[in-house]
């Protein structure tokens, strides 16, 4: 660790950890959280905007861990997926796209394009009106076209897509035949429980499934009959849907990238080995994506939108700095804290290191509503202690995943279980006059109820989240509210680094 001023600095990021006045079925105020009181009242403290506008979303659209981890690591406001796609469609500029142009060229006359996706109006992984317009567009192509929809209930409410499914049947063109019904739960893994991939494969590709409808509204009304969210929903074959046949086409309408990934690779990869697919090939030779998804799925799939890779990124600066930094979380989060931080950039820079602490292997985290916290504070004390690192940033899952289950009492022991571990790590930085910034990618775990619909809320929120920092040698310093892509230029300017044109965030020290 080199010496330069305020130095180990570490970045805590409390995933889902919002700012509610309001008590009732809030979390936050809920817990015991000695540490988190205590530090946002006697340290320099503000409030950060982290939805909407603020971090490139269209207005009052709520944010994500992508969204605000790459506002955070890049220092400027981002334009996200959502709007860019959103504006794409409105100016009918898709038609141009070359990727969009080839896959109807590689299409094979009398074969089927299967459209893949979540259908929400959550705008998170992507958005029902995406999915309608590229219904509408691929209609005019072609005459043979199957709707494979994923329902949500995570980031809306939990029994949405009944609400919503009948309006979006009628925007479709009769000529899209819905086919399949499955939870996002199975379809969009992010932490290898390959078992749920394997049902929802099987599903797609085989038509293999328990539960037979003869339509979307019998589907999910069923679905809620077994007392089945929308996260939830099990596997549905509609309409006497058989499977997929040779030459067939593939189309993939999710904009985000790490819980379409898995599902990616067992469609595409010839060398997939995680569970055994029936004919052992990959089932989709021509595909197209919305967005890119991995360097490694670019080989296999195409995509209609491109990712922006931001130049220097808050990393990128530590790095050129020649400064030692370390990105550390559990595997739900492991690449928010990596590639989204690093604006895209899947590479580690030059003396980045990376730490993955396995996410705990049960079906749904309010089981374990520590998860894998204290793994995370024993590791990161550990390298604190031994002046290894610079820079260090570190992520909590805990408010977030847990608050996604809606299980109250459970996001309540997560939100004490980050409490524990910021107080032992603040403890270890303030023994070597270290600093620690204490924040929040967006907000979740402070509403666990939405009076509107009277029902448990999964979702996360426009709220504001909380901006700390501690270094015994700043206690009088002030900070300004702002923006999670203020964080990465007060980073640099308590390290006394430049911060370089590009990055336009402000500083929050005034």
């Amino acid at each position: 660790m080199n010496k330069i001023k305020n130095s180990p600095l570490v970045l805590c990021i409390m995933d889902g950890w919002g700012l509610r006045d309001q008590k009732n079925c809030n979390s936050v105020k809920l817990a015991q959280t000695p540490n988190f009181d205590k530090f946002f009242k006697s340290y320099p403290s503000c409030k950060l905007e982290a939805s909407g506008e603020y971090v490139g979303l269209p207005a009052n659209q709520i944010g994500n861990s992508e969204v605000g981890h790459m506002n955070i690591g890049s220092g400027r406001v981002v334009l996200q997926s959502l709007p860019r796609i959103n504006e794409a469609f409105k100016d009918k500029k898709v038609f141009d796209i070359k990727e969009f142009k080839d896959f109807f060229k590689n299409h094979q006359n009398n074969k089927t394009i299967h459209i893949i996706g979540l259908c929400s109006t959550g705008g998170v992984h992507s958005h029902e009106n995406h999915i309608v317009n590229i219904c509408k567009l691929v209609s005019k192509k072609v005459k043979k076209i199957k709707l494979h929809l994923f329902s949500d209930g995570r980031d809306t409410l939990p029994n949405e897509f009944g609400k919503i499914i009948h309006e979006f049947t009628s925007k479709i063109p009769k000529s899209v035949k819905i086919s399949t019904l499955i939870g996002r739960y199975y379809s969009m893994d992010r932490d290898n429980r390959w078992e749920r991939i394997e049902k929802a494969y099987n599903l797609i590709i085989d038509g293999e499934s328990k539960y037979k409808c003869n339509n979307i509204v019998q589907a999910i009304t069923e679905a809620y009959a077994r007392n089945e969210t929308d996260e939830f929903v099990s596997p549905t074959s509609i309409n006497d849907y058989k499977g997929i046949e040779n030459g067939d086409s593939l189309l993939i309408v999710n904009f985000r990238s790490d819980r379409v990934r898995e599902l990616l690779e067992s469609f595409l990869k010839d060398d997939f080995s995680f569970f055994n697919r029936n004919n052992n090939n990959a089932p989709f030779i021509n595909a197209l994506g919305m967005n890119e998804y991995s360097e490694e799925l670019n080989k296999y799939i195409p995509s209609i939108f491109k990712n922006e890779i931001h130049k220097d990124t808050l990393g990128e600066i530590i790095s050129q700095s020649k400064l030692k930094q370390l990105r550390i979380a559990e595997t739900e989060k492991y690449p928010h804290v990596t590639f989204f931080f690093n604006g895209g950039h899947e590479k580690e820079y030059e003396l980045e290191e990376r730490i993955l602490i396995p996410s705990p292997k049960v079906a749904t985290y309010d089981i374990k509503p520590e998860m894998s916290a204290f793994k995370i504070r024993d590791e990161l004390i550990n390298c604190i202690k031994n002046k290894i690192y610079d820079f260090i940033v570190v992520n909590f899952a805990n408010p977030d995943m847990v608050g996604h289950t809606g299980n109250l009492d459970a996001t309540i022991k997560a939100v004490e279980t980050v409490d524990n571990c910021i107080g032992d790590i603040t403890t270890e930085i303030k023994k070597i006059n270290g600093t620690i910034l204490i924040t929040a990618d967006h907000g979740n775990c402070e509403q666990m109820w939405d009076d509107q619909s009277n029902s448990v809320h999964t979702a996360h929120t426009t709220n504001l989240v909380p901006f700390i920092m501690i270094n015994e040698n700043q206690n009088i310093v002030k900070l300004t509210d702002g923006k999670l892509s203020d964080i990465a230029p007060t980073v640099l300017e308590l390290l006394g680094i430049k911060q370089p044109k590009s990055m336009t965030g402000q500083t929050l020290i005034t």
